[in-house]
């Protein structure tokens, strides 16, 4: 539902703390980059231990960085298992 300008400021703030991490950056780059992708913590993880700043996360922290994502509404909560 848009805000109509209520809270938005808050909003980008909660958009651009979420993004100031490189894991979560790089995380939703690949949903922008395929939107029709599983949601999960271990499909991310499979894509982002293929590239070298990435390899040593593990799927929790993937996790983690994900729900920060879906609280900032800046990728959808996943309805798929």
């Amino acid at each position: 539902m848009a805000l109509f300008g209520r809270d938005r400021g808050r909003i980008e703030t909660d958009e651009q703390r979420a993004l100031a991490h490189p894991t979560r950056f790089r995380i939703w780059g690949l949903y922008t980059e395929k939107p029709d992708r599983a949601l999960t913590a271990v499909a991310f993880h499979a894509d982002l231990v293929k590239e070298e700043g990435f390899r040593g996360l593990s799927v929790s922290q993937v996790g983690y960085h994900l729900a920060c994502l879906q609280d900032a509404e800046l990728i959808p909560v996943s309805i798929r298992g």
